[in-house]
This record gives C-alpha cells, sequence and structure tokens, in this order.
C-alpha cells in the first residue's frame, strides 16, 4: 500500500510536507490483531524501530500521520497516560464494533418505520475458508419514495443446508430486530440449498412467513441462460477448463500462493461463477496462467503433476484459444447488463 500526501496548506508548517509510506502489500484492511502490540512510544523514539514493516498496518498508520506532521496525536501519545492512549488493538477493535453496531442500529430503525421488508442473502468463503453469508435488507423508503438496499452483515455458517441457513437467517432477523411479520420477500441464488421448493430456504422461510416471495438472483439467471443456452461444444469444454484451473489454484493455499505471483489479482470464492467476468479476467491472465501451469508441471510429481500437465494441455488447444476469444467477443456485449442495478440512486 502507498500512502502519499502533501501539507502545504497547513497554516502550523513553513513548508510543504510530502510523505511516502510504503505499507507491506500482505497488509489487508482488517480487524487489529496480535503485531498491534507493539508499543508506540518506542516506534517514535527508535528511529531504527520506525523502518520495520512488522509493527501492524494500524501502528504504521499511526506513524505515518506523525511523520507527515499530526502534531496533536504526537502529543497526544507522548503526553497521555499509557493506559489511556486509546491505541491498543483491544481499544480499536471495540471502537470499530461500536462504530459498526451504531450504523446497523440506525439502519434497522430505518427499516421498521418503512414497516415491509425483503432479505437478500449469498454465501462465499472469506480468506480463512470459513463460510461467510452476506445478508442484506431491501424496503421503501417513505419519505423520498425509493427503493434502498442496505448491506447489513455477515453471518459465518459452518453448515450450509437449507434447515441450518434458513435457522440462521431467522435468528439473525431478530437479533437486530426485524420482525418476521413483516418479510415480503426473499432473494437468492438457484442453488438447490436456497431455492429448494420443499427443503430449500426460501421453503422453509415461506412456511413461517408465507407473504415472503422468493426471487431468484436476476445475475445469476442471467449467468444460466447463458451457459445453458450455448450448445456449441468447443465453448462447453472452455467454461468447464476454465472452472477446472480456478478450482486446481484455489484447492491449495501454497498454489494460490504461487499463482498470486503470477499475477496481482485477488482470487474471490463464490458458489456459482459469473461467467462474464470470469472468461474476459481469464483471457486477459492467459499467458501468466499458462506460466503458472508450465512452473507447476516442473515442480510436482504424482497425481498433481497429471492433472496440471491435462489442464495446461487443454490451455494450450487452439479449440480452446479460439473458443476463449470469441466468448470474450459474446460475453463483453451482456457483461454491462449484469452491472445494471434494480435500485434508483439514493
Amino acid at each position: 500500500m502507498l500512502l502519499k500526501t502533501s501539507d502545504e496548506n497547513n497554516p502550523s508548517s513553513s513548508e510543504g510536507i510530502e510523505n511516502v509510506s510504503v505499507l507491506p502489500p500482505e497488509s489487508e484492511p482488517a480487524e487489529l490483531g496480535h503485531r498491534d502490540d507493539v508499543n508506540l512510544s518506542n516506534l517514535i523514539s527508535n528511529d531504527q524501530a520506525k523502518n520495520n514493516f512488522n509493527v501492524g498496518i494500524f501502528k504504521e498508520l499511526l506513524m505515518f500521520r506523525i511523520d507527515v506532521g499530526d502534531v496533536d496525536l504526537l502529543n497526544h501519545l507522548e503526553s497521555a497516560p499509557k493506559n489511556a492512549t486509546f491505541v491498543s488493538k483491544t481499544i480499536q477493535n471495540n471502537l470499530i464494533d461500536i462504530c459498526g453496531s451504531i450504523i446497523t442500529d440506525k439502519l434497522i430503525k430505518e427499516v421498521n418505520e418503512c414497516k415491509f421488508f425483503s432479505i437478500l442473502c449469498d454465501e462465499t468463503s472469506d480468506l480463512s475458508h470459513i463460510e461467510q453469508m452476506s445478508l442484506s435488507i431491501r424496503y421503501v423508503d417513505l419519505k423520498s419514495c425509493l427503493i434502498k438496499e442496505n448491506f447489513i452483515c455477515f453471518v459465518p455458517v459452518y453448515e450450509c443446508t437449507g434447515e441450518n441457513l434458513a435457522n440462521t437467517i431467522v435468528q439473525k432477523l431478530k437479533e437486530i430486530g426485524l420482525n418476521l411479520e413483516f418479510l415480503r420477500g426473499q432473494g437468492y441464488d438457484g442453488g438447490a440449498n436456497m431455492s429448494g421448493k420443499y427443503c430449500g430456504v426460501q421453503a422453509r422461510i415461506l412456511n413461517l412467513q408465507p407473504k415472503a416471495t422468493y426471487t431468484h438472483c436476476a445475475s445469476h439467471r442471467l449467468n444460466l441462460t447463458l451457459i445453458k443456452a450455448c450448445n456449441v461444444l468447443s465453448v462447453k469444454k472452455l467454461f468447464s477448463t476454465v472452472k477446472e484451473v480456478s478450482n486446481f489454484v484455489r484447492d491449495s493455499p501454497k498454489r494460490v500462493d504461487l499463482f498470486k505471483k503470477k499475477i496481482n489479482v485477488k482470487l474471490v470464492e463464490t458458489r456459482w461463477v459469473e461467467s462474464h467476468e470470469v472468461i474476459i479476467r481469464f483471457s486477459d491472465m492467459f499467458i501468466p496462467i499458462v506460466q503458472f501451469l508450465e512452473d507447476m508441471t516442473i515442480n510436482t510429481d504424482g497425481n498433481i503433476l497429471s492433472k496440471c500437465n491435462g489442464l495446461l494441455h487443454s490451455t494450450l488447444t487452439f479449440e480452446f484459444i479460439l473458443a476463449l476469444e470469441v466468448a470474450v467477443e459474446i460475453l463483453s456485449l451482456t457483461l454491462p447488463i449484469t452491472y445494471v442495478s434494480p435500485t434508483p440512486p439514493t
């Protein structure tokens, strides 16, 4: 992460201050962890310690602010009691949680004032490979007469059956203060555990609230339509090979790390593949992907070598490359449709 600031308009400084702070590339915005236990006073007084990038992203950002002339922050850290600097990871994480709770409470209050609402849910795995279900609320704002859609929270799930997911959703709605009596819609993808007629999430919630109509996600339907509508064998094989390459990388953290060295793109795991973007990105990254597979054939053996060789051969055939380029051209026309939001701007 690269941060740069120019403090030319600060009346307390005689000249503009420019500073560039480079944070480690693996630093991701997240809650604070064990590396944020470093004593900040030692960093301020020790120039060598300032250059240590293993002190945590939060401490790096504080030092960055001090380096570019934040006198108030420096005075606070030097003069405040050691138990009242409010920069420990525990206090900062508590503040993050409090801010999140305040925002959520305001959103829920607004939803309750509008009375009726719908829910939108989807699942994906986070970086620690824990399945997370996102919960969003869609409702009509009575003051502006506009449809609003707000993300509420992520809910960890450890069993992806229709029964467990439905119970998780119902329980979470109760926790945040939304009454199932006023639920009027459900929006999920077409997975059997979500859309199943008898045992899916939508069926179980429909039993509890018959007025909560289920709607299949429009983007997912478009994705499925494009896949099912194509009967050309080469394109079918294209989608299959791309999916196999993606799964081959994701199935091993070591392979994920090797792949990241080839390209600077995050791998996002979702339960269904968004064909448009995946195919277009695969085409853009075709050479690095081939290089990655070639490296894997050199450094592996056994079943992995056989699998990798098969994928490399499949991606280098003329049939695959031709189908890839044709698919890119066609999907480039349909991609904008997936970005069209049904919600009017608020």
